[in-house]
């Protein structure tokens, strides 16, 4: 069996690698980098950036342990600097999982040119021959009417991690977790930031305690906020962009970031031509990652789904499986959402609303980060774990939690929920203490009359 991947990003790379352990003769098609958006522009870069900015916020509240910094100096182009070394590091690191697993790897622009033939056109053109095609294009920054990335002072995330200076003043455009995050970053470093979000709430998509206990945070460091504004005009002007909601009421600032979500990568693919079904969220497959033609399937952001690095490595794996004859489905409801910001968090499972829509009777498990040892050691103590189960102490259906490792500690309910472990199990499951887990112990507990 030979398959041929077009994009190597987190969907794509993991599916060559999956395909190459199960057998396969394998052809990984990337335009430019390997590792995709994720790690060149996106994930990687951000969270990179990301520990910096921590690293800031650590330094300024080190006198409450005693230890006294006279100032703290900001070096963006070292910051950088360092983004650029972690992605070199993992590039080269995919590189050679490559190598290893003897895939072959064609640098070019991948289009279909039927069922069983891929287009590369790089240095020189060629068309590989396979069995099967995978696409996994991905997606790219979604850019707005009037809000185009050729204006002076406006820019895409894609930008964002690599600004050669802070600016003074930013407005972010999208409260959801790009806008978030990269305003935690600038404010850190020193910006003074306004995040402007068209919902009336942050983190919209998701709880809206969340949202809530976020922006309350970053509030208090200094971030304004405009929420339920719609944008109605975007002005460069002298030095700064003049941004006019629907309401009357201007802002401006420095620079403009642009951060309201991403669209998949589509244009130039040959779907047409084939006959592929696509729509504006992206391809069209079945249960199976396989479109409407044989033999051609699609993962990832291309698809238009859950739009998240981490799900598009699954359904890399498991159309890869389906392929080679083991059929495999991804469990589209056990999929952690993480936005890493400070404080953190983190979603996953079902939520009441959807509990109440499916008749399910459920009871929260509540657990507050303030009576935490660990993260009140730490200075952490801002935030709380939310578990849903069946009512009487059943079984784990989801998690809300905003504080201290949040995208870690997700985890354990991720699995509790994928096992059907009940709030009796992970009540009385033995943690460590003092440890942030503990706190994901007592929510639970406290659904089957335990809890410190």
């Amino acid at each position: 069996m030979k398959i041929a991947i077009v994009g190597g990003g987190p969907g794509g790379y993991v599916a060559a690698i999956r395909a190459a352990q199960l057998g396969a003769e394998v052809v990984l098609v990337e335009k430019q980098f390997l590792g995709g958006t994720c790690l060149n522009r996106g994930c990687i870069p951000t969270k990179t950036l990301l520990h910096g900015a921590r690293a800031v916020l650590d330094a300024e509240k080190a006198a409450d342990y005693g230890v006294t910094a006279n100032s703290v100096d900001i070096d963006i182009a070292r910051t950088v600097a360092k983004k650029d070394e972690v992605v070199e590091k993992l590039r080269s690191g995919i590189a050679q999982l490559m190598k290893m697993n003897k895939i072959a790897v064609e640098t070019g622009f991948g289009s279909l040119v039927s069922p069983t033939q891929v287009k590369v056109e790089g240095e020189e053109t060629k068309t590989i021959d396979a069995d099967r095609i995978i696409i996994a294009t991905g997606s790219e920054v979604l850019e707005l009417p009037g809000l185009e990335f050729s204006k002076e002072g406006v820019i895409s995330s894609d930008d964002a991690v690599n600004l050669p200076h802070i600016p003074a003043s930013m407005i972010v455009i999208g409260a959801g977790a790009v806008g978030l995050e990269f305003a935690c970053i600038y404010s850190a470093l020193g910006a003074k930031v306004t995040v402007v979000e068209m919902m009336p709430s942050v983190l919209p998509i998701m709880d809206k305690r969340l949202g809530r206990t976020v922006q309350r945070a970053m509030s208090g460091r200094g971030v304004d906020f405009a929420l339920g504004k719609k944008i109605t005009s975007v002005d460069p002007t002298d030095g700064a962009v003049n941004v006019t909601f629907e309401d009357g009421e201007a802002i401006s600032a420095e620079q403009v970031l642009v951060g309201v979500g991403r669209k998949p990568v589509l244009e130039g693919l040959g779907l047409d031509e084939l006959g592929i079904e696509y729509g504006r969220r992206g391809i069209v497959v079945n249960d199976q990652l396989e479109t409407n033609v044989g033999g051609i399937y699609a993962i990832g952001d291309a698809i238009g789904g859950v739009m998240l690095a981490h799900v598009a490595s699954t359904e890399g794996i498991a159309a890869v499986e389906n392929i080679m004859g083991a059929p495999k489905a991804v469990d589209y409801g056990v999929v952690p959402s993480c936005v890493y910001t400070f404080p953190e968090v983190a979603s996953v499972g079902m939520t009441k609303e959807k509990a109440d829509e499916a008749s399910i009777a459920t009871e929260v498990g509540r657990y507050s980060f303030a009576a935490s040892g660990k993260a009140l050691a730490e200075g952490e103590g801002e935030g709380y774990v939310e578990i849903l189960a069946e009512e009487g102490g059943g079984k784990i259906l989801g998690a809300n939690i905003c504080g201290p490792h949040a995208t870690e500690i997700v985890h354990e309910v991720a699995l509790a929920v994928r096992m059907g472990a009940t709030a009796g199990d992970v009540g009385w499951m033995t943690h460590a203490h003092p440890s942030v887990s503990e706190a994901i112990m007592d929510a639970a507990a406290s659904l089957v009359g335990g809890g410190h």
